[in-house]
């Protein structure tokens, strides 16, 4: 059923409930990907490792944007927060931290690098003590930030995001879970769905209202650097896939391409092909078991299922980003220990870097430093973790504070 409050439309089906406890008991089976931003993994404040300098592409002109402003109204919200580096923390140090809003969430959130302001945004997520959270967070030069915006999207989790070159502005779409005064009142074991539209400009959120929208369980969004627009795959309340595209003003249903992928998953990874200008994913989780590691291209219209299968030793929650340098799809696996990988016209091809990160929870394009970030949390000492980000320059891995 589809209830509207608003411009804010949820879809409530207690089948979907099923569908994501198989999938969260399948990732609590997975040690090697726990460092997914889609599960429960301990967060630290932490110091980083050193970072890298990087050359700043002069032609890139994503690199000269100026920052907006801050909203006037920001005036009569908490200033924005710098917390201070702590040392990895336990898992029960973690909880207080977070309890106490000292630490963004670490499970369930929504999160996109932001190239024009070189920050890690990151939005909602699982709490300790409340089912989720509505909070914005920046990570930056080393340090988290509590962001305080005149306005915040409804709490929620497993939203879908990405950053649109074309407009700017980071594009947050749907997620589940959210509160009862944003969506229809649920009950265990239903799961609100939102369907709203979202954009963050470096200071603030604002709600858009597109004349249509999906309805959609664990989407999944990148840009189309070839067709310049947003491309989100989920599945439907009938657990079939469906496919749309934002053009900054209105989503569009691909129904050429419904039903594909196929078999149908979840949370599974797009990343534009700079070889082919196409979008291309692999992977994600069926709680059939089903064999998802087929590639598939979007062309704009319709998915084509490629000749290319991802090797047993890519995980299937496999973080992957475009490496314009070398026309490719950049992989990192989250397999113990983690791998690095190119994926181009002729097929995968395994790396070997000197360094590796210990996690690829997050994955995003710098173009304007000609490099692959890629940011998660890795195992530090026993139960202990911290956040990390690295940085691909072509042929090795180096960390870095962003």
């Amino acid at each position: 059923m589809v209830a509207t409050l608003g411009e804010r439309r949820v879809y409530r089906r207690s089948r979907i409930d099923p569908m994501r406890a198989s999938f969260e008991s399948y990732v609590l089976r997975q040690p090697q990907i726990l460092a997914i931003p889609l599960v429960l993994a301990l967060l630290t404040c932490g110091p980083q490792a050193n970072p890298a300098s990087a050359t700043t592409s002069p032609s890139a002109s994503i690199a000269n944007s100026t920052l907006p402003s801050a909203s006037p109204g920001q005036s009569s919200k908490p200033s924005p927060t710098p917390i201070p580096p702590k040392f990895p923390m336990d898992f029960l140090a973690n909880e207080q931290c977070r309890a106490a809003g000292e630490c963004p969430p670490i499970s369930c959130f929504a999160s996109e690098f932001d190239p024009i302001r070189r920050e890690i945004i990151f939005f909602g997520g699982c709490l300790p003590s409340e089912p989720r959270s509505d909070a914005t967070w920046r990570y930056k030069d080393g340090t988290w930030t509590r962001l305080f915006p005149s306005d915040t999207p409804p709490a929620r989790g497993f939203a879908a995001m990405a950053f649109d070159e074309a407009l700017g502005v980071i594009v947050m779409y749907g997620g589940s879970d959210v509160p009862d005064w944003a969506a229809e009142a649920t009950v265990s074991p239903d799961i609100a769905i939102s369907g709203d539209t979202w954009t963050w400009d470096g200071s603030d959120w604002t709600e858009q209202h597109p004349a249509h929208h999906p309805v959609l369980f664990g989407p999944s969004a990148t840009y189309d650097y070839a067709r310049h627009q947003i491309v989100l795959i989920g599945v439907t309340p009938a657990n079939t896939m469906q496919t749309w595209t934002y053009d900054g003003v209105d989503w569009i249903h691909q129904a050429l391409a419904d039903r594909t992928p196929t078999p149908w998953r979840i949370y599974e990874r797009l990343s534009f092909g700079p070889a082919s200008s196409t979008v291309a994913t692999f992977g994600g989780y069926n709680p059939s078991n089903a064999d998802i590691s087929a590639v598939w291209k979007w062309d704009g219209r319709t998915w084509t299922k490629t000749l290319a299968n991802a090797p047993p030793a890519i995980s299937g929650l496999a973080s992957f980003a475009p490496e314009f340098a070398q026309k490719s799809i950049l992989i990192c696996s989250d397999t113990q220990p983690a791998t690095t990988w190119l994926l181009n016209l002729s097929g995968f091809r395994q790396v070997h870097p000197v360094h590796q990160p210990g996690t690829c929870a997050g994955m995003s394009p710098d173009r304007s430093r000609d490099r692959v970030l890629v940011y998660g949390w890795t195992e530090f000492k026993g139960d202990s973790w911290q956040f990390e980000v690295w940085f691909w320059s072509g042929s090795d891995w180096t960390a870095t504070t962003v």
